[in-house]
Protein backbone atom coordinates (compact mmCIF):
# COMPACT_ATOMS: atom_id res chain seq x y z
CA UNK A 1 0.00 0.00 0.00
CA UNK A 2 1.27 3.46 -0.89
CA UNK A 3 1.69 6.13 1.66
CA UNK A 4 0.38 9.47 0.41
CA UNK A 5 1.88 11.43 3.27
CA UNK A 6 4.25 14.18 2.28
CA UNK A 7 7.57 14.04 4.01
CA UNK A 8 8.81 17.32 5.32
CA UNK A 9 12.44 18.03 4.60
CA UNK A 10 14.07 20.98 6.39
CA UNK A 11 15.94 23.21 3.98
CA UNK A 12 18.81 25.30 5.24
CA UNK A 13 19.99 28.39 3.38
CA UNK A 14 18.86 31.76 2.17
CA UNK A 15 16.32 32.72 -0.41
CA UNK A 16 17.32 34.66 -3.46
CA UNK A 17 15.57 37.75 -2.07
CA UNK A 18 17.53 37.57 1.19
CA UNK A 19 20.82 37.26 -0.69
CA UNK A 20 19.89 40.21 -2.90
CA UNK A 21 19.10 42.42 0.11
CA UNK A 22 22.40 41.54 1.83
CA UNK A 23 24.42 42.18 -1.33
CA UNK A 24 22.62 45.50 -1.79
CA UNK A 25 23.49 46.55 1.76
CA UNK A 26 27.14 45.58 1.29
CA UNK A 27 27.31 47.56 -1.97
CA UNK A 28 25.77 50.62 -0.28
CA UNK A 29 28.23 50.52 2.63
CA UNK A 30 31.16 50.09 0.21
CA UNK A 31 29.98 53.04 -1.90
CA UNK A 32 29.74 55.24 1.18
CA UNK A 33 33.17 54.20 2.51
CA UNK A 34 35.14 54.52 -0.76
CA UNK A 35 35.51 58.35 -0.79
CA UNK A 36 36.68 58.32 2.82
CA UNK A 37 39.31 55.68 2.06
CA UNK A 38 40.55 57.62 -0.97
CA UNK A 39 40.86 60.79 1.08
CA UNK A 40 42.69 58.95 3.85
CA UNK A 41 45.09 57.46 1.32
CA UNK A 42 45.90 60.90 -0.16
CA UNK A 43 46.49 62.37 3.31
CA UNK A 44 48.90 59.52 4.04
CA UNK A 45 50.75 60.29 0.79
CA UNK A 46 51.15 63.93 1.83
CA UNK A 47 52.31 62.92 5.30
CA UNK A 48 54.81 60.45 3.79
CA UNK A 49 56.22 63.17 1.49
CA UNK A 50 56.57 65.54 4.46
CA UNK A 51 58.36 62.81 6.41
CA UNK A 52 60.70 62.17 3.50
CA UNK A 53 61.51 65.89 3.35
CA UNK A 54 62.33 65.95 7.07
CA UNK A 55 64.43 62.81 6.64
CA UNK A 56 66.38 64.52 3.88
CA UNK A 57 67.19 67.44 6.18
CA UNK A 58 68.48 64.96 8.78
CA UNK A 59 70.62 63.23 6.14
CA UNK A 60 72.04 66.57 4.99
CA UNK A 61 72.90 67.44 8.58
CA UNK A 62 74.76 64.12 9.07
CA UNK A 63 76.53 64.47 5.72
CA UNK A 64 77.70 68.00 6.61
CA UNK A 65 79.19 66.67 9.83
CA UNK A 66 80.76 63.52 8.37
CA UNK A 67 82.25 65.20 5.25
CA UNK A 68 83.00 68.52 7.02
CA UNK A 69 81.39 70.51 4.20
CA UNK A 70 78.28 72.70 4.07
CA UNK A 71 75.23 70.85 2.75
CA UNK A 72 72.22 72.53 1.12
CA UNK A 73 68.68 71.23 1.13
CA UNK A 74 66.93 72.90 -1.82
CA UNK A 75 63.43 73.15 -3.25
CA UNK A 76 61.96 74.00 -6.65
CA UNK A 77 58.30 74.75 -5.86
CA UNK A 78 57.29 75.33 -9.48
CA UNK A 79 58.54 71.84 -10.42
CA UNK A 80 57.53 70.18 -7.11
CA UNK A 81 61.09 68.98 -6.57
CA UNK A 82 63.46 69.03 -3.62
CA UNK A 83 66.85 67.58 -2.81
CA UNK A 84 70.24 68.06 -1.19
CA UNK A 85 73.76 68.68 -2.36
CA UNK A 86 77.11 69.92 -1.08
CA UNK A 87 77.46 73.71 -1.23
CA UNK A 88 79.51 75.42 -3.93
CA UNK A 89 82.62 73.71 -5.25
CA UNK A 90 82.33 70.92 -2.69
CA UNK A 91 79.78 69.30 -4.99
CA UNK A 92 82.58 68.23 -7.34
CA UNK A 93 84.62 66.74 -4.50
CA UNK A 94 81.84 64.99 -2.58
CA UNK A 95 79.23 64.34 -5.28
CA UNK A 96 76.55 63.28 -2.77
CA UNK A 97 73.43 64.73 -4.40
CA UNK A 98 69.86 63.53 -3.96
CA UNK A 99 66.66 64.78 -5.53
CA UNK A 100 62.98 63.89 -5.24
CA UNK A 101 59.76 64.86 -7.00
CA UNK A 102 56.52 65.17 -5.05
CA UNK A 103 53.74 62.70 -5.79
CA UNK A 104 51.23 63.76 -8.46
CA UNK A 105 48.72 66.36 -7.33
CA UNK A 106 50.73 67.64 -4.36
CA UNK A 107 51.77 71.30 -4.36
CA UNK A 108 54.45 73.03 -2.30
CA UNK A 109 54.22 76.47 -0.67
CA UNK A 110 57.08 78.17 1.19
CA UNK A 111 57.37 80.79 3.91
CA UNK A 112 60.78 82.51 3.90
CA UNK A 113 63.84 81.28 2.01
CA UNK A 114 66.72 82.45 -0.11
CA UNK A 115 66.87 81.92 -3.85
CA UNK A 116 70.11 81.37 -5.72
CA UNK A 117 68.68 81.47 -9.24
CA UNK A 118 68.37 77.74 -9.89
CA UNK A 119 66.64 76.78 -6.67
CA UNK A 120 65.52 78.03 -3.27
CA UNK A 121 67.55 76.92 -0.28
CA UNK A 122 65.40 75.27 2.36
CA UNK A 123 68.34 74.89 4.72
CA UNK A 124 72.12 75.08 4.81
CA UNK A 125 73.87 72.85 7.33
CA UNK A 126 77.38 73.95 8.24
CA UNK A 127 80.30 71.51 8.73
CA UNK A 128 79.59 71.41 12.49
CA UNK A 129 76.01 70.25 11.63
CA UNK A 130 74.46 73.52 12.81
CA UNK A 131 71.72 75.09 10.72
CA UNK A 132 72.61 78.47 9.25
CA UNK A 133 69.94 81.03 10.10
CA UNK A 134 67.65 82.89 7.70
CA UNK A 135 66.20 79.99 5.75
CA UNK A 136 62.70 78.63 5.18
CA UNK A 137 60.62 78.36 8.33
CA UNK A 138 57.56 76.52 6.98
CA UNK A 139 56.81 74.37 3.93
CA UNK A 140 53.20 73.40 3.26
CA UNK A 141 52.50 70.35 1.11
CA UNK A 142 48.89 70.26 -0.04
CA UNK A 143 46.34 68.86 -2.44
CA UNK A 144 42.54 69.05 -2.63
CA UNK A 145 42.13 66.64 0.31
CA UNK A 146 44.30 68.37 2.92
CA UNK A 147 47.84 69.37 3.76
CA UNK A 148 50.84 68.80 6.01
CA UNK A 149 53.38 71.32 7.19
CA UNK A 150 57.13 70.90 7.62
CA UNK A 151 58.25 73.34 10.31
CA UNK A 152 61.60 74.47 11.60
CA UNK A 153 61.82 73.34 15.24
CA UNK A 154 61.92 75.85 18.06
CA UNK A 155 65.61 75.09 18.63
CA UNK A 156 66.25 76.37 15.09
CA UNK A 157 68.45 73.36 14.27
CA UNK A 158 66.00 70.80 12.88
CA UNK A 159 62.76 70.38 10.95
CA UNK A 160 59.67 68.37 11.88
CA UNK A 161 56.28 67.46 10.45
CA UNK A 162 53.52 69.41 12.16
CA UNK A 163 51.35 67.23 14.34
CA UNK A 164 48.22 68.89 13.04
CA UNK A 165 46.92 67.92 9.62
CA UNK A 166 44.75 70.57 7.98
CA UNK A 167 41.73 69.26 6.12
Amino acid sequence: MMNNQKTSVARAGFTLIELGVVLGLIATVAALAAPSLTRSSRLQTIKREAGRMVGLTELAKRQALSHAVPMIVWVLPEKNQYGMMPAGSYAVLIGDERSFTLADGIRMELEGGQGTGEFIELARFLPDASLEQGYIQVITLEDEHGNARVLQCEDGQNYEVSREMFL
